[in-house]
């Protein structure tokens, strides 16, 4: 049987304040607003001079050009796509991870009551790495796995033993220990999250659980810079691959159908966290008792956001894209990709029809869940449960037919956890 890792948490994800602008998240072109990918330039605004990666994203819908899956056969096309929109989105996510590290020095360096337009910053920031790490997470590119880079990015959190470190001052807080020394709990978008909503507490005098404004700082830039340096190292690995003479679908698997098994196990384990041990828990569907800490979410509540960006992801894998991918790296090579058809050449007429009507009907019932998801378990639990059975519906699909029409392998989750300390 394939071993099979599922970067999806047994929990769920860190994130009640600004509401993202949109909950649309399809990827229908890389521009990200005030954290669009630039060439190798420092976003603006930007005060690092920290070196990045060398690379260009352009995206378009109505771009068309000539794919560098042309010759390959159906199925290495899909995984080729597959693979540039992973990699396309995890250069996105480096950006977006400078941006954050360059808000959170400008925060701390900024008196408190002139903070207002920096701590927005550094808000979005976040927003927006969630969302495209979140959106990663159905077509992992191998160097993610390997690392296990979602125990540095991505763990749920454990806000007592980061009050605990918070407040030991006998404990520096540098990149090293929290990159090295303390446990995956201790860090990631989750650790960013909770310590900006102590940061930015607007309770005076501060509790002593919000540690000293200097420790607060340190901690958080040390967090982000650990996720930045992630994010380095993840590409770094992926760069052999896309600078090399390397077809892209080794970015996810050494073969065409080792990567259409592994993206289709990533759909159906994904799903299944969602569905059942994340809001199944928190219903109570699927245990004994509703159990509200399923959905670990923080201070932005932006858990059915999460879901929403995962589905997206889901999507752009089995459906394909509307939009465009050009890939330039530093040995002059290009990768072009057109709209991407998926897994749709794979599959009957028939098959990718009721798939797209029940991403449709997953996605609609997702947007329909408002506010903080723990807050609509509570407070609307008709509407998740709605949700989750949608949601439901498209695991079974995939699970059972598209498992069936491509003969793919079912694997097992390896999702345990990072008990480094």
């Amino acid at each position: 049987m394939m071993k099979h890792t599922n970067p999806r948490r047994e929990f769920a994800s860190p994130f009640v304040a600004p509401p993202v602008a949109s909950r649309s998240y399809a990827q229908s072109s890389f521009d990200t607003g005030s954290l669009a990918v630039r060439d190798t330039a420092s976003p603006a605004g930007s005060t690092s001079q920290r070196r990045r990666p060398a690379f260009r994203i352009l995206a378009a819908c109505a771009l068309v050009v000539a794919g560098c899956s042309s010759g390959a056969t159906p199925r290495e096309a899909a995984v080729n796509a597959a693979a540039a929109e992973a990699f396309a989105n995890q250069l996105r996510l480096n950006a977006q991870a400078q941006i954050l590290v360059d808000s959170i020095d400008e925060l701390c360096a900024t008196p408190k009551h002139l903070d207002g337009n920096i701590a927005g910053a550094a808000t979005d920031a976040i927003v927006a790495m969630r969302h495209t790490w979140s959106y990663t997470a159905a077509m992992q590119i191998d160097s993610v796995t390997e690392r296990r880079s979602w125990a540095v990015i991505d763990w749920p959190i454990s806000t007592d033993d980061i009050t605990s470190l918070l407040l030991d001052e006998s404990k520096d807080l540098t990149p090293e220990r929290i990159g090295k020394r303390s446990g995956a709990d201790q860090r990631g978008l989750g650790a960013a999250e909770h310590l900006l909503a102590l940061h930015l507490a607007d309770e005076q005098p501060p509790p002593p659980s919000a540690g000293t404004a200097q420790r607060r700082c340190e901690y958080l830039s040390s967090v982000g810079e650990v996720m930045l340096e992630e994010s380095e190292l993840i590409l770094g690995d992926a760069w052999l691959i896309v600078d090399g003479d390397e077809p892209l679908f080794k970015l996810i698997a050494p073969d065409a159908e080792m990567g259409v098994d592994r993206l289709v196990n990533e759909a159906i384990f994904l799903l299944e966290a969602m569905t059942d041990m994340e809001l199944g828990r928190a219903l109570g569907e699927t245990s004994a008792e509703t159990r509200l800490d399923a959905v670990v979410e923080g201070p932005l509540g932006l858990g059915a956001a999460d879901m929403g960006a995962h589905l997206d992801g889901l999507r752009a894998v089995l459906l394909g894209t509307d939009h465009a991918i050009s890939i330039a790296t530093e040995a002059g090579m290009i990768f072009d990709f057109d709209e991407s058809s998926g897994f749709r050449l794979l599959l009957d007429d028939d098959l990718v029809s009721r798939l797209t009507d029940q991403f449709h009907d997953a996605q609609t019932t997702l947007e329909q869940v408002e506010g903080p998801l723990r807050d609509a378990v509570v407070n609307d639990s008709a509407t998740v449960s709605r949700a989750r059975a949608a949601l439901k519906a498209l695991q079974i699909t995939i699970s059972t037919e598209v498992v069936a029409q491509l003969g793919v392998t079912i694997g097992f989750s390896d999702a345990d956890g990072d008990s480094s300390a």
